[in-house]
């Protein structure tokens, strides 16, 4: 290749080439990114992939969670109420498969900085041919042929770019270079409080506080939903809510993970119980000063069933006596302040009807009509072939069509009506045989 140092010798010669794309006769292993096997691999002709250091655990494996008791305020709830309501959010955790494997084929951060073990796909051409998969030793660099040791750890891969390219260019010229990441380091976090499975945890220096939760599966029945605090040398990064990401699907609130961070789940918070007419009936937790709407709305709203004249309140008042009261489903009603250990029942509609007809019967079309004024019987009656029974306000009415008895006088306003309209055979018989040639 000539005197590295003197550039002309290199534009006068032909460009040096490391070969490493030839037919793989035997697969070298690498502990580290040493120059040994470095050299090795480049007289053998090979491609070159260095292996991790080491295999370390066997994190693949999945199993089942165990079930959860019922809390004290479940118990309660059922007591008072005859139903057995959920945690709110516990679902996503319940009868699943935990893998505790790291995530390593998710694209990588920029901000991302390299570590022990992190593999870098390497690609030069130009002046110089050379393509390797290097992983970083625990010394914290990368060897090069010819080039040296260059330190990487602790750069983003596009800084790591650029201090390869700044180390190549002492020795040669005219090339180009290419850094990806392969595949990626695992750091070590610690998960702590009321969680289902605390302790210390290896995952992908990929992963986020959410992974992180997950991968404990998540809190316990006697954990907070809405306060899980990521530590980071004795400070508090951020202070999670799920809830956020539960009902609007935020994840701005989620951070990258270092070493030794420390994942806390605080104790559930105040509570209330909500149920009746509401899509998602359950055991929400309150955050700071939590009103009757916003609670609603974290449930999903009312249904269609829900009526709106009240919404009744069970509380427990200075921790001695309950009380019940309702409140108004409006503006003012809504804006109301819950309490701890509140149970909250949104009422549904009654089946009866108001200012209504109903048809039934030997019709083609029975249902419910709403009463007019100056209604007549008449009006529901598709055919005069028919008899008709009429419940009105307790009293019955019966008419026979045939004989042309139909009232003729308006219905008055009734609350509720009932129209049986009764098909006459005989008389139909009648006319059918007199009407034949």
């Amino acid at each position: 290749m000539g005197d590295p140092g003197n550039s002309s010798t290199h534009t006068q010669e032909a460009p040096a080439v490391f070969n490493l794309s030839g037919p793989v006769q035997s697969q070298p292993r690498a502990d580290l990114s040493s120059e040994a096997s470095a050299v090795d691999s480049l007289a053998a002709g090979s491609s070159y992939t260095e292996r991790p250091p080491r295999e370390g655990l066997d994190l693949s494996g999945s199993r089942g969670l165990p079930a959860e008791q019922p809390t004290e305020f479940q118990r309660f709830v059922t007591a008072t109420t005859g139903q057995k309501l959920p945690i709110y959010g516990m679902g996503l955790f319940t009868d699943r498969q935990v893998t505790f494997a790291p995530v390593n084929n998710a694209p990588s951060p920029a901000d991302l900085l390299l570590g022990a073990g992190d593999e870098l796909q390497i690609r030069i051409w130009g002046q110089v041919n050379f393509s390797a998969n290097l992983r970083i030793s625990r010394r914290r660099d990368i060897y090069l042929p010819k080039v040296g040791a260059v330190h990487v750890a602790g750069l983003t891969v596009a800084a790591a770019q650029d201090h390869l390219r700044q180390a190549m260019d002492r020795i040669y010229r005219n090339f180009e270079l290419t850094l990806d990441l392969g595949e990626i380091h695992s750091i070590q976090i610690y998960i702590t409080g009321a969680a289902r499975q605390p302790g210390e945890y290896t995952v992908s220096a990929l992963s986020t506080l959410v992974d992180a939760v997950f991968s404990s599966g998540g809190p316990s029945s006697t954990g907070s939903m809405r306060h899980m605090q990521l530590k980071r040398e004795g400070k508090v990064v951020t202070d999670f809510d799920l809830y956020e990401l539960l009902i609007k699907g935020d994840k701005t609130g989620d951070v990258q993970l270092q070493p030794g961070d420390v994942l806390y789940i605080q104790p559930a918070g105040p509570q209330v119980a909500l149920l009746g007419s509401v899509r998602q009936p359950g055991i929400l937790e309150l955050r700071e000063e939590e009103t009757l709407g916003g609670l609603l709305d974290a449930a999903g709203g009312t249904t269609a069933m829900a009526a709106s004249s009240r919404i009744s309140i069970d509380r427990i008042a200075d921790h001695a006596q309950r009380i019940a009261f309702e409140l108004a489903d409006n503006a003012e009603g809504l804006a109301a302040k819950l309490a701890d250990g509140d149970i909250v029942r949104v009422d549904a509609i009654t089946s009866n009807y108001r200012d209504t007809i109903t048809r039934r019967g030997s019709v083609a079309n029975p249902g419910h009509f709403r009463w007019r004024e100056g209604m007549r019987l008449s009006d529901l009656i598709p055919d005069r072939d028919y008899c008709c029974r009429a419940v009105i306000g307790g009293a019955v009415h019966n008419w026979d069509f045939p004989h042309r008895s139909l009232p003729q006088q308006p219905m008055k306003n009734p609350r509720l009506a009932t129209l049986r309209v009764m098909h006459n055979i005989a008389e139909t018989a009648r006319l059918q045989a007199a009407s034949r040639p």
